[in-house]
């Protein structure tokens, strides 16, 4: 199972109902040696499942928003942001850092990211071991896990061609602005 490196997410509001501005970045370190990177700016929210299911549920995941952070970033672009340092050189040059026994992530150089392509499957399951670093009930991460298999968003982008890639020149800006824009 991997582990968020970074303190739960701190949101601004953007004014649409139940959509909700990362500001702070956010850093997860995935079971197969991957540190990913959810950047401020980004919006969330916080499920892309059918509201049924959600209700099924007990509502959408609010508690702790960074699961479904990571994983609504992974579904509009179809990548995910890799960071290609260690932690320990994130450390050493002063990127991450404790505030009030909460770690926070300043944001990193181009320089040290790397973005990959990722798929569907990957995606969800990737989205399964965060709930489970978050000590939901089994019965709850199953039902989101599964949930998020009926996110036909995914096709329909690829056919309408509304997939956005990731730019990494302009990680930090504008994410929440051109949802606003484009809404």
């Amino acid at each position: 199972m991997g582990t968020f490196i970074t303190s739960e997410s701190v949101f601004k509001d953007t004014g649409f109902p139940g959509i909700k501005c990362a500001v702070i970045n956010q850093l997860y370190y995935d079971d197969n040696c991957d540190l990913c990177l959810a950047p401020r700016n980004q919006w969330t929210d916080g499920y892309t499942i059918p509201r049924w299911l959600a209700w099924i549920a007990g509502g959408k995941l609010e508690q702790d928003l960074r699961a479904p952070r990571q994983h609504d970033l992974e579904c509009t672009s179809h990548q995910v942001l890799l960071v290609n340092q260690s932690l320990h050189n994130l450390k050493l040059n002063g990127y991450l850092f404790k505030f009030q026994d909460k770690v926070y992530c300043y944001d990193l150089p181009v320089a040290y990211l790397t973005v990959r392509n990722t798929g569907f499957i990957e995606t969800n399951k990737r989205f399964k071991r965060m709930l489970e670093t978050l000590n939901l009930p089994k019965w709850k991460i199953w039902l989101y896990y599964i949930g998020v298999h009926f996110n036909i968003g995914w096709f329909t982008d690829i056919f309408f061609k509304k997939v956005k890639p990731i730019d990494v020149k302009k990680i930090y800006k504008g994410g929440c602005d051109k949802w606003t824009d484009q809404h």
